[in-house]
């Protein structure tokens, strides 16, 4: 038997056009934090639930030992959970995400600090509207690419 919660949220990835396999990790996810606190995540205490997701993802890198990828796909899946389905707000980057090799999110912590000008001519193409600027720990560019 399928519970409300779960239902409510497989909806609600459906109405935002979620593939299958985002659906089927972000459930598995979310099956996860129930299973480590043994109850069900809208039981959570709300004061305390960015702390108590954090430990979560403490246990995933370390207990587990899951990769950054899959602990990234954790926190994707409680940040749509709890914005989305439960219509809980949710500070940008209240969590922070494991680095990747392919992460370009702002939230993501910088790799190296070159200088801009080296990092917009090392991209043919891009053309800089404005300077890069500091935002949420990382360089933003606004930038638009030429054909």
């Amino acid at each position: 038997m399928m519970t409300p919660l779960r239902r409510r949220m497989l909806e609600d990835m459906q109405l935002r056009n979620l593939c299958t396999e985002t659906q089927r990790n972000y459930v598995h996810h979310v099956c996860g934090l129930a299973r480590f606190y043994q109850t069900s995540p809208e039981n959570l205490c709300l004061e305390e639930i960015l702390e108590e997701i954090r430990e979560y993802q403490l246990y995933l890198l370390n207990e587990r030992r899951l990769s950054a990828e899959s602990v990234n796909q954790f926190v994707s899946a409680a940040k749509f959970l709890y914005n989305v389905t439960l219509e809980t707000p949710w500070p940008e980057c209240a969590l922070p995400r494991g680095s990747t090799a392919s992460s370009n999110s702002p939230c993501a912590p910088a790799k190296c600090e070159e200088s801009p000008i080296r990092r917009r001519n090392a991209i043919p193409g891009l053309v800089t509207l404005l300077p890069p600027f500091p935002r949420m720990g990382g360089p933003l560019l606004s930038c638009v690419f030429h054909r």
